[in-house]
């Protein structure tokens, strides 16, 4: 029997809002990383489902190729990539824009993400190989810049399964939603 694998890699959503480009400008990070670092993840993991942090990790390696600093996990953005990936698996979508019309940002009005870069790569895969979600996205232009963005700093990352069909038979598919953004 031959193997198919399929990955469904969409389309970037980023947020930049209309804020003095030099607030974006690296500053001196007391707790700055370099790409070499160990940096602890704390994502969420179940059994049988791709794993966030080993993801997490990869994308970490795939900046430190590029220079650019590791990422470290926020809370709150982790907290929006669940509520994202939940609201996917209950309302059987896979896409930017939920069917209430809102997107990822929508969550960071008024939090300490709400005036600077971000960007959310959703990721949808038949297998779970944690290194086929990052080539995915490596694979594609807008997904890239999204990973490898410099100024992008914190990480939050959540992963679900959707079944086929309503009642839980068929193939399995395997969501992971990523959320970056700047400090």
């Amino acid at each position: 029997m031959k193997k198919v694998l399929v990955s469904l890699a969409a389309y970037v959503v980023v947020f930049a809002p209309s804020i003095d480009a030099s607030s974006l400008l690296p500053t001196a990070r007391a707790q700055s990383i370099r790409p070499t670092e160990q940096v602890l993840q704390n994502f969420d993991t179940q059994n049988d489902l791709p794993d966030p942090n080993i993801i997490f990790s990869l994308v970490n390696q795939e900046r430190g190729k590029s220079g650019a600093e590791a990422l470290r996990p926020s809370p709150l953005l982790t907290n929006i990539a669940k509520k994202r990936a939940a609201d996917m698996q209950h309302n059987d979508y896979y896409a930017h824009q939920s069917p209430d019309g809102s997107f990822y940002y929508d969550s960071l009005v008024g939090s300490q993400y709400s005036n600077v870069y971000s960007c959310e790569n959703l990721d949808l895969r038949f297998d779970k190989t944690n290194k086929g979600f990052v080539a995915d996205w490596l694979g594609s232009t807008p997904h890239k810049k999204c990973l490898l963005n410099p100024d992008v700093a914190r990480a939050g990352y959540a992963v679900v399964e959707l079944k086929q069909d309503s009642s839980g038979q068929g193939i399995s598919s395997y969501i992971v939603v990523a959320i970056h953004a700047a400090e």
